[in-house]
């Protein structure tokens, strides 16, 4: 599994340019009490984010983009699969390693939410969810977005 982690404005339009690599887990990373806002968080995430990109052109279930999504937030190993389990550790905080301030760009073969196969046809709507649940965080003032675009390369 591959993750990239970089401090570069996201571009919409693809994942191919060169990125600024840093390691989430040794680099220094702010407190997160200097992180959160005191009201809503912007729609679109600032310039200065830190960008991570996945690939969820494999991605076929929601075992598959929970597989992708839990290491790159920094969730315990005992994370629970399942979206209230997600909500409580993106809104609430205080369990993932890595601090609540970010922007994951997920990359498909579409530029749309992937469409998971049989038996897992719900993947699409798990992905909407969480995008609820991404905008439910930014009201309550934790500066995390996320996005899906058409993957190129």
């Amino acid at each position: 599994m591959h993750f990239v982690f970089c401090n570069r404005a996201p571009s919409s339009s693809h994942l191919s340019s060169p990125l600024t690599l840093h390691n989430a887990m040794s680099d220094p990373v702010p407190d997160e009490s200097d992180i959160l806002l005191s009201g809503p968080a912007p729609a679109d995430p600032p310039a200065s984010t830190p960008l991570i990109e996945l690939d969820a052109r494999t991605w076929r279930s929601q075992d598959d983009a929970y597989a992708a999504l839990l290491p790159v937030v920094g969730a315990p190993s005992w994370h629970g699969h399942n979206l209230d389990a997600l909500s409580d550790s993106l809104v609430a905080g205080s369990i993932n390693a890595r601090p609540r301030h970010f922007h994951i760009r997920v990359g498909t073969a579409t530029g749309e939410m992937p469409q998971g196969d049989a038996p897992d046809l719900g993947l699409r709507q798990w992905c909407e969810t969480v995008q609820e649940i991404f905008e439910e965080a930014r009201m309550e003032g934790v500066p995390i977005w996320i996005s899906f675009v058409r993957h190129e390369g």
